[in-house]
Protein backbone atom coordinates (compact mmCIF):
# COMPACT_ATOMS: atom_id res chain seq x y z
CA UNK A 1 0.00 0.00 0.00
CA UNK A 2 1.38 3.46 -0.99
CA UNK A 3 0.16 6.38 1.02
CA UNK A 4 1.36 9.90 -0.12
CA UNK A 5 1.72 13.18 1.55
CA UNK A 6 1.85 15.96 -0.92
CA UNK A 7 3.04 19.82 -0.01
CA UNK A 8 2.80 22.68 -2.69
CA UNK A 9 4.85 25.21 -1.75
CA UNK A 10 4.71 28.70 -3.69
CA UNK A 11 2.62 26.97 -6.43
CA UNK A 12 -0.72 26.60 -7.28
CA UNK A 13 -1.15 22.57 -7.85
CA UNK A 14 -2.96 21.97 -11.43
CA UNK A 15 -4.28 18.44 -12.46
CA UNK A 16 -1.80 17.88 -15.12
CA UNK A 17 0.93 18.25 -12.31
CA UNK A 18 -0.82 15.78 -9.80
CA UNK A 19 -1.50 13.63 -12.50
CA UNK A 20 1.96 13.50 -13.37
CA UNK A 21 2.88 13.66 -10.10
CA UNK A 22 1.27 10.94 -8.59
CA UNK A 23 2.41 8.52 -11.78
CA UNK A 24 5.99 8.59 -10.56
CA UNK A 25 5.09 8.64 -6.90
CA UNK A 26 3.23 4.80 -8.19
CA UNK A 27 6.53 4.04 -9.64
CA UNK A 28 8.75 4.84 -6.53
CA UNK A 29 5.71 2.53 -4.68
CA UNK A 30 5.99 -0.26 -6.62
CA UNK A 31 10.29 -0.47 -6.25
CA UNK A 32 9.22 0.21 -2.21
CA UNK A 33 6.77 -2.40 -1.89
CA UNK A 34 9.28 -5.09 -3.02
CA UNK A 35 10.51 -4.52 0.73
CA UNK A 36 7.88 -4.31 2.74
CA UNK A 37 4.39 -4.18 2.67
CA UNK A 38 3.45 -0.38 3.28
CA UNK A 39 5.19 2.55 1.82
CA UNK A 40 4.92 6.50 2.73
CA UNK A 41 6.23 8.70 0.81
CA UNK A 42 6.67 12.55 1.58
CA UNK A 43 6.47 15.02 -1.28
CA UNK A 44 7.05 18.80 -1.34
CA UNK A 45 6.65 20.45 -4.86
CA UNK A 46 7.05 24.27 -5.18
CA UNK A 47 8.38 26.96 -6.38
CA UNK A 48 11.82 28.51 -5.70
CA UNK A 49 12.39 31.99 -7.56
CA UNK A 50 13.29 34.43 -4.67
CA UNK A 51 16.97 33.77 -4.74
CA UNK A 52 17.36 33.99 -8.37
CA UNK A 53 17.75 36.89 -10.90
CA UNK A 54 15.39 35.55 -13.30
CA UNK A 55 13.33 32.29 -14.32
CA UNK A 56 11.34 30.19 -12.23
CA UNK A 57 12.95 27.58 -10.34
CA UNK A 58 11.16 24.50 -8.95
CA UNK A 59 11.97 22.30 -6.82
CA UNK A 60 10.56 18.86 -6.06
CA UNK A 61 11.91 16.88 -2.81
CA UNK A 62 10.71 13.13 -2.06
CA UNK A 63 11.20 11.14 1.20
CA UNK A 64 10.58 7.80 2.69
CA UNK A 65 11.64 5.21 5.14
CA UNK A 66 12.26 1.65 3.27
CA UNK A 67 13.66 -1.28 4.45
CA UNK A 68 14.88 0.31 7.45
CA UNK A 69 16.37 3.42 6.19
CA UNK A 70 15.47 6.77 5.31
CA UNK A 71 15.93 8.15 1.41
CA UNK A 72 15.91 11.21 0.52
CA UNK A 73 16.24 13.09 -2.99
CA UNK A 74 15.84 16.65 -4.14
CA UNK A 75 15.66 18.12 -7.79
CA UNK A 76 15.73 22.03 -8.74
CA UNK A 77 15.37 22.67 -12.21
CA UNK A 78 13.63 25.26 -14.85
CA UNK A 79 10.36 22.72 -15.14
CA UNK A 80 8.04 21.11 -12.78
CA UNK A 81 7.96 17.91 -14.62
CA UNK A 82 11.51 17.52 -14.64
CA UNK A 83 12.28 18.10 -11.39
CA UNK A 84 9.90 15.54 -10.38
CA UNK A 85 11.30 13.22 -12.90
CA UNK A 86 15.19 13.63 -11.38
CA UNK A 87 13.75 13.51 -8.16
CA UNK A 88 11.78 9.80 -8.40
CA UNK A 89 15.02 8.71 -10.58
CA UNK A 90 17.30 10.03 -7.45
CA UNK A 91 14.69 8.08 -4.72
CA UNK A 92 14.36 5.16 -6.61
CA UNK A 93 18.28 4.64 -7.26
CA UNK A 94 19.24 5.64 -3.43
CA UNK A 95 16.69 3.04 -2.65
CA UNK A 96 18.00 0.12 -4.96
CA UNK A 97 21.71 1.06 -3.97
CA UNK A 98 21.14 0.16 0.08
CA UNK A 99 19.33 -3.10 -1.34
CA UNK A 100 22.15 -3.93 -3.09
CA UNK A 101 24.70 -3.10 0.04
CA UNK A 102 22.32 -4.89 2.59
CA UNK A 103 22.78 -7.98 0.00
CA UNK A 104 26.11 -7.78 -0.23
CA UNK A 105 26.83 -7.57 3.32
CA UNK A 106 24.48 -10.88 3.40
CA UNK A 107 26.38 -12.14 0.81
CA UNK A 108 30.12 -11.46 3.02
CA UNK A 109 28.10 -12.88 5.86
CA UNK A 110 27.35 -16.36 4.80
CA UNK A 111 30.82 -16.69 3.38
CA UNK A 112 32.52 -16.24 6.16
CA UNK A 113 30.48 -18.92 8.36
CA UNK A 114 30.44 -20.99 5.36
CA UNK A 115 34.72 -21.27 5.78
CA UNK A 116 34.16 -21.29 9.49
CA UNK A 117 32.13 -24.52 8.89
CA UNK A 118 34.55 -25.52 6.60
CA UNK A 119 37.36 -25.57 9.58
CA UNK A 120 35.81 -27.87 11.53
CA UNK A 121 35.43 -30.30 9.19
CA UNK A 122 38.96 -30.55 7.51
Amino acid sequence: MIKTNVKYTNYQATPDVELYLQKKLDKIGEVGEQYQDEVILRVEIGKSTDHHQKGEIFRAEIQTHVNGRDARAVSETEDIFTSIDEAKDKLVQEILKDKEKQDTLMRKGGRKIKNLLKGFYK
